[in-house]
């Protein structure tokens, strides 16, 4: 009995925090928090958007991927499913990167690329395949040339 109201204590104490915005970043993407027996909270799933630099460039570049017919309009699930076109979409969001799109100083590692094709994309890419594809490995013209910073 003493060790479920320990547990208790604890989750009401990770809610606090979630409410509070406190832990949402220390958390891996797509855990859930359990609070209590039967009571779940998701925490946000990681998607590509929350990591640009200014929103409005990431539905002009989203905008170029539709219009290319690579992604669908709504759902902005990948069409494209011949050879390559996994390869294609890791340079994509490499290049991204690179090209200063996106939040400087952020760590665009494996996983993080991989949580972005499942959660923004539908596409299941390995970390091994991430690890792989050079971000020069494909020329990408959806991405505008430059991207001027100036910090």
């Amino acid at each position: 009995m003493h060790l479920l109201l320990i547990i208790h204590d604890v989750a009401h104490y990770f809610l606090h925090l979630v409410n509070s915005n406190h832990i949402i970043n220390y958390i891996e993407p797509g855990i859930a928090i359990p609070i209590a027996i039967g009571t779940v909270i998701p925490i946000k799933k990681l998607s590509l958007i929350d990591y640009f630099d200014k929103p409005e460039q990431c539905e002009e570049i989203f905008a170029s991927l539709i219009e290319k017919n690579l992604i669908t309009a709504v759902t902005y699930n990948w069409i494209d499913h011949s050879k390559g076109s996994k390869a294609y979409l890791i340079v994509f969001i490499k290049q991204l990167h690179a090209r200063g799109f996106l939040i400087k100083g952020i760590k665009m590692n494996e996983n993080v690329i991989r949580e972005i094709c499942l959660n923004d994309f539908s596409i299941n890419v390995s970390t091994s395949h991430i690890k792989h594809v050079k971000y020069t490995d494909i020329k990408i013209d959806c991405i505008p040339s430059f991207q001027f910073r100036l910090n």
